[in-house]
């Protein structure tokens, strides 16, 4: 095999089925950000084929294994606060993820003549905020998978067996709706505005 570094262009982003919500959002982060098209693909029974110009999202690992003591009590009563804090962070994916998209189609030249908003000590370059969005929404989202992670994690089993069936169902559903959230951030933007901004004015 040779060592020469692949300089082919990238030509599209492959979005799998089976790709984690995390990973859909950072592939259309990354593809709106390089002006390169979404391609959706499927896997086949012998696993994912390399293909020219695709980008690859890999999901860091971090340690092989937590050194966790044995005696450590995971109390079921944290388990609910921990969800919220997922729930409450893919809220913000959804609005944050929209506004970038909003933001990205922009042209500067309609709303700047130096490339820069703001004024009276709040100034930054179009640029920058195009970069900082793009970097809120990795460390939001690297944040809301590891949660999610945490809260599905062997060593909490034991722990949401004893949970009331109400804070369960709660629990749940907070998971579910977090991950239908990311998996089209957009749409529940959308929704947002149309029940907060749009139906207000309606009702005025």
């Amino acid at each position: 095999m040779s060592d020469t570094q692949d300089t082919r262009p990238l030509v599209a982003v492959l979005m799998y089925e089976d790709d984690a919500p995390n990973v859909k959002v950072a592939k259309r982060v990354y593809a709106e950000r390089e002006g390169l098209p979404c391609v959706t693909a499927t896997s086949t029974p012998e696993g994912r084929i390399r293909t020219a110009g695709e980008v690859r999202f890999v999901k860091d690992q971090g340690p092989e294994e937590r050194e966790i003591p044995t005696d450590f009590d995971f109390n079921a009563r944290y388990v609910k606060p921990l969800a919220k804090v997922v729930w409450s962070l893919s809220c913000s994916m959804g609005h944050l993820s929209s506004a970038q998209s909003s933001f990205n189609k922009i042209k500067a030249v309609n709303v700047s003549p130096d490339g820069k908003l703001g004024g009276k000590g709040y100034i930054q370059k179009i640029s920058d905020i195009r970069t900082n969005l793009a970097t809120a929404i990795e460390t939001i989202s690297n944040t809301i998978d590891t949660l999610h992670d945490e809260i599905n994690g062997d060593h909490w089993k034991p722990s949401r067996a004893t949970m009331p069936e109400k804070d369960k169902a709660e629990v749940d559903e907070m998971v579910q709706d977090s991950e239908d959230i990311i998996s089209n951030p957009e749409e529940y933007d959308d929704k947002e505005y149309q029940e907060e901004v749009l139906n207000d004015l309606d009702s005025e």
